[in-house]
């Protein structure tokens, strides 16, 4: 392998280079700075009890087409379905 003077520098220096140029732009493509963490930023919109629920929940998942929020109860071992048109639990399935 042949190392002529400076061949390595300037090779770092491209990377860096290049590097700044992606970050520049992918903030020109989706954004950057505090007005991104406005509009992205999670919020809440309504509150759901789900009774008989006791302890932690932890993993959650949406199916956004049909508008239904999937809880796990992991103190209960339970899966709550929540319909989020009524805000109101559909369905408990147990993990036994």
């Amino acid at each position: 392998m042949v190392d002529l003077p400076g061949v390595r520098a300037r090779a770092a220096l491209a990377v860096s280079a290049l590097l700044v140029v992606a970050v520049l732009i992918a903030c020109a493509s989706f954004g950057c700075g505090p007005q991104v963490h406005k509009t992205l930023a999670l919020r809440r919109v309504q509150t759901i009890r789900l009774p008989g629920v006791e302890g932690r929940i932890d993993p959650l998942a949406v199916d956004l087409r049909d508008r239904r929020l999937f809880v796990a109860a992991l103190e209960n071992n339970t899966l709550e379905v929540v319909d989020l048109n009524t805000g109101k639990p559909s369905i408990a399935m147990s993990t036994d």
